[in-house]
């Protein structure tokens, strides 16, 4: 295998550039949608069951399904642009480490310890890659909470 340049093997500076913008620009709706939920959410008494109240009820659930369809759609888009070169790696080095006789935790250690000998760069991305959706999922749910108590407030 001929060997790359750092720059050329990290996705995210390379094919999967426009995906990470795309990823990017989806967070605002993001947090507009989960303003909503918040906003929804606080007008609604969790605490007893009451039929009369079943059509904000209805709009709270498919707000929050709207919000979770949103950031699934979002964060796996991003992900299989991002990382998706390595799944064909990562199926071949599964193959043969599946056909020596491991027991299944050591299988996964023999994996990880692959993965990191051959492909440094692809691993350290896949975690950077990892952490990237979970921070900015955390930032997208503060901004909207923050949204949502402002709007309350007033």
């Amino acid at each position: 295998m001929r060997k790359r340049k750092f720059i050329q093997r990290v996705q995210v500076l390379g094919p999967a550039r426009s995906a990470y913008l795309e990823f990017l620009r989806n967070l605002t709706p993001q947090a507009l949608l989960f303003t909503f939920v918040a906003v929804t959410m606080e007008k609604l008494d969790f605490t007893r069951f009451d039929m009369s109240n079943w059509l904000p009820t209805l709009g709270f659930y498919l707000l929050l399904f709207y919000f979770a369809i949103a950031v699934y759609a979002n964060t796996t888009m991003f992900r299989e642009k991002c990382v998706g070169r390595n799944k064909i790696w990562f199926r071949r080095a599964s193959r043969a480490i599946e056909r020596q006789e491991f027991a299944p935790l050591k299988r996964v250690g023999v994996h990880l310890q692959q993965m990191w000998k051959r492909r440094k760069v692809e691993v350290m991305e896949e975690f950077l890659v990892f952490y990237l959706l979970q921070i900015s999922l955390a930032i997208v749910i503060v901004v909207g909470a923050r949204s949502a108590a402002e709007i309350l407030a007033k």
